[in-house]
Order: structure tokens, then sequence, then C-alpha cells
């Protein structure tokens, strides 16, 4: 990978850090706008505080009303920079289809006359088309399982600090279920594995 694919990786890695930010940012807001439209008197100090900035800031003398706006501001926000990433992330995708592509098709035009007369021209044409994307596929899912990771790994530290226990005990319960479920469905998935294959 070049200079520059690898700077774009770089980049779209910090993206993913700032939507994971974001996404824990706009979860962990509810718990908080819900308590104060619920019980206004449990409102921590801090969030008072800044309530109360933002109403003269925005004019308006309903905190509630006030905590409704500011949270709506930071969904629109993650929305948006979410369809940025995705963009971003699109266009990453192209790049490294188009780096690959070319490098593969560099490659043929190298390869002696013996080679091209051996070879099907059908055959050459699906490594650049078919292989290339289906390489290039696999960006597509890593990217997707590095933005899942990072989510996770926000909402469970926003978990831990809100309630270290109940989020300890939840974690305790899947693994131990995902456990469970594994050792009985194991020879069972492995079997159909082998009977797709022997009719396919």
């Amino acid at each position: 990978i070049d200079s520059e694919l690898f700077s774009s990786f770089f980049f779209l890695f910090i993206l993913l850090i700032v939507g994971m930010f974001l996404e824990t940012l706009s979860i962990g807001m509810i718990i908080p706008f819900l308590d104060s439209i619920l019980d206004p008197s449990s409102i921590n100090n801090l969030i008072y505080e800044f309530l109360l900035s933002a109403s003269i800031l925005f004019k308006i003398n309903n905190l509630i009303v006030v905590a409704a706006i500011i949270l709506f501001l930071v969904f629109l926000l993650k929305i948006l920079f979410l369809i940025l990433v995705a963009w971003f992330e699109n266009q990453l995708i192209f790049k490294i289809n188009y780096f690959y592509n070319k490098k593969l098709f560099l490659i043929y035009l190298q390869q002696d006359f013996i080679f091209h007369i051996s070879k099907k021209s059908s055959e050459i044409i699906r490594n650049l088309i078919n292989e290339v994307d289906s390489f290039t596929y696999t960006f597509r899912v890593l990217f997707t399982l590095i933005t899942e990771i990072l989510v996770v790994i926000g909402i469970t530290t926003l978990m831990l600090v809100v309630n270290p226990k109940a989020t300890l005990f939840i974690f305790l319960t899947i693994i131990i279920c995902s456990s469970i479920f594994f050792l009985f469905f194991q020879k069972l998935i492995l079997k159909w594995g082998e009977q797709r294959q022997k009719y396919e």
C-alpha cells in the first residue's frame, strides 16, 4: 500500500474514533434527558449549570426544552458526521480497488507473449474485475468490524462508569450464553458445512 492510501487509512481510523465518541455521547445523554423530564430535582449540578448557560444562549427559559434542543443537535451532528465517514470510507474503498486493479493490470502487461497465449482472456478479465472486487470487499468488512468494535468499547466504557456491577453481570451472562450456544451447535454447524460442500 502506498503512502497516500496509508494516510487515508489513518485518517479514517481517526474519524471512526470521533464517530465512536459521538455515538457514546448521544446514548449517554438520553438518560440525563429522561431524568430531567421525570424528576427535575435529580439533575446533577454540573448538568444544571450547563443547561442554564445553554438557556441563556438560546434565550429559552424552559430547561427541558433546552435539553431537548441540545439532544437533537448532538444526534443531528452524529448523523451528519456518520454520513461524512461513510462517504470517505466509500472513497477509500474505490481508491483501494483502483490501486490493486492497476497493479494487477501492470503485472499482466509485463508478462511474455507465451503467458498471454496460454491464458484465457476471460480469466484475465475475471481476475481484474471479480477477484479484485472480492479482495477490496474484505476492507469494507474490516472497516465495519473496526466501527462496531469501537462502538462496543465506547458503550461498554459508558456502562462501566454509570453502573459497573450491572455491566459486569450483563457481560458474564452474554459470555456464558455464547459459550453454551457455541458448544451446543458446533457439531451441527460443522455437519451443515460438510453437507453444503458435498452438494456444491
